[in-house]
């Protein structure tokens, strides 16, 4: 194998972790919601989604998004809300108890990273902070 490759694999599964440590995501453990279920919460926290939005963003069948809906709405993590200015227009936004969750989760992470900023330098803070925004930038 690669260097390349080692450094991708050994980078892939300190992001696993890491996303698992926050998240609660105990390995054995069954979770109430999958990740993609957690994915379409936190972003229909950040704004409003629709069905088709959703298919297309993950790039899966209006009717496998409807079930992953239908699956949080079930549990009480988001609801379906009308358009009322165009009632075919179906929107889906989290629940008190979705807003609930994605504000604890926030607040683990917001904990996690100022736990560990604190072990690095602020040369080294600052280094992370733009390897990060280099990582996630599209070019």
């Amino acid at each position: 194998m690669e260097q390349n490759e080692v450094y991708m694999q050994h980078a892939l599964t300190l992001i696993h972790e890491t996303i698992s440590t926050i998240l609660g995501l105990q390995k054995g453990r069954k979770n109430e919601l999958s990740p993609m279920a957690i994915s379409i919460l936190y972003n229909s926290y950040a704004k409003k989604l629709q069905v088709t939005g959703i298919s297309s963003q993950y790039d899966i069948k209006k009717s496998t998004a409807s079930g992953y809906i239908d699956n949080l709405e079930k549990k009480g993590y988001v609801k379906r809300v009308k358009n009322e200015k165009n009632r075919r227009n179906t929107y889906v936004v989290p629940t008190a108890k979705g807003k609930k969750w994605v504000l604890a989760k926030e607040k683990l992470l917001s904990d996690y990273v100022k736990k560990h900023m604190k072990n690095l330098t602020v040369s080294e803070q600052e280094l992370f902070i733009n390897l990060l925004t280099k990582f996630v930038k599209e070019n």
